[in-house]
């Protein structure tokens, strides 16, 4: 059926067969009486107006589980009680001549919905895209909603969609096995139950914001956004091809509802891709990055295209303020690695945690875990301005192929483990506190305190070796508390004034290495006795009562 302006259908029943409608210059309209207006088994649009499809209105009444259309100038919206899928529909007609002969007359295959304006779907039972082969596709310039209710409901993209925003909604399953695109907006796909993304296929926003939300297994790849966030509700979070980079962002959220989150470890399942900040919470959490890294929040902004073709903010998942782990928690950069302030690289328990960086290592924020090992490396200098923490007998070691430097509210704590810390050039040291642990400071050049708002050094042994300059305890030196003291000045003096008991002999202060995998490795083991100076050092050492030398060497 064809008419030159606009087209109102009513009455049409095709049976078992198909139907097209076209309006070469006006839309096409329902009865709007209440009854069905065209009973197919499939339908092909075509008109220079809107189309409607469904209950609404003037929108068009169908029993077909089939349609295409395009609208040249107008939105399409199609509604469907039950499953409807989208694909090429072709009708041949025959037309009757004067003479009465007859001539078959055919509206071409069209296999897509295709718009100037928004285009939205809406089904209560399974939607399928059909397969991009047979030239199936959701194009317009404007905003694009696909929406299978029904909690099993799938969503099936065979074929490609592309819009300004764009937002995919199953009730069940989603399965996007083409390109999904994001002109000029934000991507959202949210699925009940599992969400996966086909190996070869690309969900692409620009930069703009992509969201991927799953009930349980989210398996991603091909995604680029500005900032991309990624959810599972209750399952993992997995790669799904190695084709193309499972995502490429400025921030990536990875939120894992249940096992390890694993990104650019190189590992069966493991995400590949490129991003500059990660927040991410789950089981096990390794990371790695060929750049640098920053550990911190990361919030999506996502435009949700409405049943209405209206688009409107969606409010964002609360971020993590950082990488927390229930299990083990590493994270390494190629160059520089951040844990932004306000932010945490933390595991829960007894998880250990490792952060190293190829060049330097900055934490403003928090490296903590809860009972494990805690082990911050740097090719280049760290700067702990925030805090490192653990509980139980969990220790810290902390090495710097350069400077090692605490800031002024620096904090390293354990509950009496032992505290490693080792510098290529100078430490400086405030806020470490080891209770009834030891402590051993380490460095190829100067050893100073780096601020007063807390003591120095708190220990039960505390052991010093300076490679530059002198070792000072008390007065303009560190302000320690400790039981047993050794100290080494390669090339300087050694100068403690302690206010109580002073007791000069053995150290041995053991800190625990963290693996690659989270696991823990062998110990490193920081041990000196009495003290010593290079030539040309004095030593002096005084206490308010009489000091008891265990073990003395000559200078």
């Amino acid at each position: 059926l064809a008419a030159g302006t606009d087209l109102t259908i009513g009455g049409v029943d095709a049976g078992a067969g198909d139907v097209s409608l076209r309006a070469s210059a006006g839309r096409i309209a329902g009865r709007a009486d209440g009854s069905v207006d065209v009973r197919a088994a499939a339908l092909r649009l075509e008109s220079a107006g809107s189309i409607a499809v469904g209950t609404g209105g003037d929108a068009v009444r169908t029993t077909a589980t089939r349609v295409s259309a395009n609208s040249t100038a107008g939105g399409i919206a199609i509604s469907s009680t039950g499953g409807l899928a989208i694909g090429p529909v072709a009708v041949t007609a025959l037309a009757v001549a004067t003479d009465g002969s007859t001539s078959a007359l055919t509206h071409a295959a069209d296999a897509s919905l295709r718009a100037a304006g928004a285009v939205v779907v809406t089904a209560t039972g399974t939607l399928t895209l059909d397969a991009a082969s047979d030239g199936t596709s959701v194009a317009t310039a404007g905003d694009v909603r696909l929406d299978a209710q029904g909690a099993a409901s799938d969503v099936v993209l065979g074929g490609t969609v592309a819009g300004r925003h764009v937002t995919v909604r199953a009730g069940r399953d989603a399965v996007v096995s083409a390109d999904v695109t994001g002109s000029l907006g934000s991507i959202l796909i949210t699925a009940g139950d599992d969400l996966s993304i086909a190996d070869g296929a690309a969900v692409n926003a620009g930069a703009q914001d992509v969201r991927l939300d799953a009930g349980d297994q989210l398996t991603v790849t091909g995604v680029t956004g500005g900032d991309v966030a990624l959810s599972s509700a209750t399952g993992q979070i997995l790669d799904g091809g190695d084709t193309l980079a499972d995502v490429t962002a400025q921030g990536l959220r990875v939120l894992a509802g249940t096992g390890a989150v694993l990104v650019g470890t190189g590992e069966a399942g493991a995400l590949e891709g490129t991003f500059a900040t990660l927040a991410a919470t789950g089981g096990t959490v390794r990371v790695s990055a060929a750049g640098a890294l920053a550990i911190g929040p990361v919030n999506v902004t996502i435009f949700e295209v409405l049943a209405s073709g209206a688009v409107t903010a969606l409010a964002d998942v609360a971020s993590p303020a950082g990488v927390l782990s229930s299990g083990a928690l590493v994270a390494s950069a190629g160059t520089d690695l951040t844990v932004q302030a306000g932010a945490e690289a933390r595991a829960t328990g007894a998880g250990n945690v490792r952060l190293a960086a190829g060049n330097n290592l900055v934490i403003t924020g928090v490296a903590a875990s809860g009972s494990g090992a805690l082990e911050l490396t740097a090719a280049g200098a760290l700067t702990l301005a925030g805090a490192a923490q653990t509980g139980g007998a969990g220790t810290v070691l902390a090495t710097a192929g350069g400077a090692l430097t605490l800031g002024a509210n620096g904090l390293v704590t354990t509950a009496g483990g032992d505290v490693v810390l080792t510098a290529g050039g100078d430490l400086a040291v405030t806020g470490v506190d080891a209770g009834a642990g030891d402590v051993a400071l380490i460095a190829g050049g100067l050893i100073v305190d780096a601020g007063n708002v807390r003591a120095d050094v708190v220990a039960t042994d505390l052991l010093i070796t300076a490679g530059a300059g002198d070792v000072r305890i008390g007065g303009a030196g560190l302000d320690a508390t400790f039981a047993t003291i050794a100290a080494v000045a390669q090339a300087g003096s050694i100068e403690i004034l302690n206010g109580a008991g002073l007791v000069v002999g053995s150290v041995d202060a053991q800190a625990s290495a963290v693996l690659a995998d989270g696991s823990t490795g062998a110990a490193t083991t920081a041990a000196g006795a009495g003290l010593t100076t290079g030539a040309g050092g004095h030593i002096v050492a005084r206490a308010t009562i009489d000091p008891h030398v265990a073990r003395r060497r000559d200078v």
